[in-house]
Parts: structure tokens; C-alpha cells; sequence
């Protein structure tokens, strides 16, 4: 919640400063678009910019959970998701120590994948 709330000092600050840019007193504020990333889409974030003349662009991150539309599709995540279980054959995604190797003769470690750990890591 830490970025939504810088967005309004930071809009106050941008107004103080086209404030002494400005020579033209009938300039048109709505002339100027501001846009922002999904991390300042807030309801106060949305009001606030209604208000300040600005024309606002905030980038929506819930909008596919509203529009009934993306309802029956398939996420990024779901669908990463489904391509690392067929890339792993279904295995779990957490490991245990069974799942790696360990080699007491080279003192060498190897992952699930089967590549070799960096040395000096310690083994628990």
C-alpha cells in the first residue's frame, strides 16, 4: 500500500510545478495526460485524480477478475503454472533433502534438475 499513497503529494508537486512553468493563465490542464501503473490504483488514488483536472490514466490490475468476459479464461500464471507441472511430470513444486545429491567423495551437491550446486554452499 506503500505507493498508492505517494501519489498524491507527488500530483501536488507536479501541480506547484507547472504552476511556475506556466505563463499562460487559461492553459488548459486537461491537455496534459498523467498515467500511472496498477501500484497507484487505489478508490482515493481515483477520486482525487477525477478532481485534479488532469486527464488520468491508472492502470487496472483487477479488471480481467471483473469482466465476466476474461471469466472462463486462462491466467499467465495459470497457464506457467501448467507448463512447469509437464515440464516437471507433475512433481511437487517444493523440494525436500531427498530430492538433491549428494556426492561424499567430490563433496558436490546436485539439484533436482541435475546441475551441480556452486561450491562453499553449506549443506544442511
Amino acid at each position: 500500500m506503500g505507493e498508492q499513497q505517494t501519489l498524491q503529494p507527488a500530483v501536488k508537486q507536479l501541480k506547484q510545478q507547472l504552476d511556475k512553468l506556466s505563463t499562460d493563465e487559461s492553459s488548459d490542464k486537461h491537455a496534459i495526460k498523467f498515467t500511472a501503473d496498477s501500484g497507484f490504483n487505489s478508490e482515493a488514488n481515483l477520486e482525487y485524480m477525477a478532481k485534479s483536472g488532469f486527464d488520468t490514466y491508472i492502470a487496472d490490475n483487477q479488471f480481467r477478475k471483473r469482466n465476466p468476459l476474461f471469466k472462463e479464461s486462462e491466467t499467465y500464471e495459470t497457464e506457467q503454472e501448467k507448463r512447469r507441472l509437464k515440464r516437471s511430470k507433475g512433481k511437487p513444486r517444493l523440494f525436500t533433502s531427498e530430492d538433491f545429491h549428494y556426492d561424499e567423495t567430490t563433496q558436490t551437491c546436485r539439484c533436482p534438475a541435475g546441475n551441480e550446486m556452486c561450491n562453499g554452499q553449506q549443506i544442511l
